[in-house]
């Protein structure tokens, strides 16, 4: 009995690593960077990430080389991205629950603030 009971420990091992390289792999590390339009990076701007089955949003700050990260991001969801800084925002990208890379970079540049359409009219002084 006991000579069963050590033969199975290692396979017993085997199968519980097994097991946990798979539970990791259902998250994903989303990283990159955020760049103006000079392609310089922007410390303090604000990405979003919106998990889009539940519509949960998370956010982070930049640091001073214009990095992000967002750690366990689940793999089995689409997700959209982007970055807001001051007047500015990039265009909004998606991670795809096909995507099966454990790692995914997506850097995002700051597209110049749109006209908000909104011209004084003649007599609307303030």
């Amino acid at each position: 009995m006991k000579a069963s009971v050590s033969r199975l420990l290692p396979v017993l091992a085997i199968v519980l690593a097994a097991l946990s390289a798979g539970a990791q792999q259902e998250s994903r590390l989303v990283r990159g960077q955020v760049l103006n339009e000079e392609g310089k990076a922007v410390e303090n701007a604000i990405v979003h990430l919106k998990n889009l089955n539940t519509k949960e949003a998370l956010s982070v700050v930049t640091d001073k080389e214009g990095r992000y990260r967002f750690n366990d991001i689940d793999k089995k969801v689409d997700h959209e991205l982007h970055a807001e800084w001051r007047q500015q925002k990039s265009r909004t990208r998606k991670v795809s629950q096909f995507d099966t890379r454990a790692i995914v970079t997506i850097n995002l540049s700051l597209e110049p603030a749109e006209d908000s359409g909104e011209k004084e009219k003649p007599g609307d002084e303030k």
